[in-house]
């Protein structure tokens, strides 16, 4: 998760429409801010990042299988780059999101709940 000026970043995911934060696939031999750090410049192009805090873990179907769950992790990151620029052809789209209107953009019900129980944490 990544913080500018009380907003956040989302990204979309080209083939379903979903609006979730940026997360992908752990590589083998990487740390977990490793992959965060990779996959936030590759789904908007961020790369000056500070790292916060771990914000902790939690589950949700995958989007074509939502009986088989995967464990989401996200780690808070801040940045003041502005200009977000996606690499990655399958989340082609980043939007900043002001805190306020985060759940109301998000696409998955879990992401809601976690965002519920983290955004005082922030």
């Amino acid at each position: 998760m990544v913080i500018n000026n009380g907003r956040v970043i989302l990204v979309s995911q080209r083939r379903t429409g979903t609006w979730s934060f940026p997360k992908g696939h752990w590589v083998s031999g990487e740390t977990s801010e490793e992959t965060a750090r990779r996959e936030i410049h590759e789904e908007s192009g961020v790369r000056k990042l500070q790292f916060i805090k771990d914000l902790g873990t939690y589950q949700r179907g995958t989007t074509y299988r939502p009986d088989i769950l995967k464990e989401i992790s996200l780690l808070q990151f801040q940045t003041d780059e502005e200009i977000l620029e996606p690499e990655d052809k399958e989340n082609p789209e980043a939007i900043w999101v002001p805190l306020a209107e985060v759940e109301s953009r998000l696409s998955y019900e879990e992401d809601k709940a976690f965002w519920q129980k983290i955004k005082k944490k922030l």
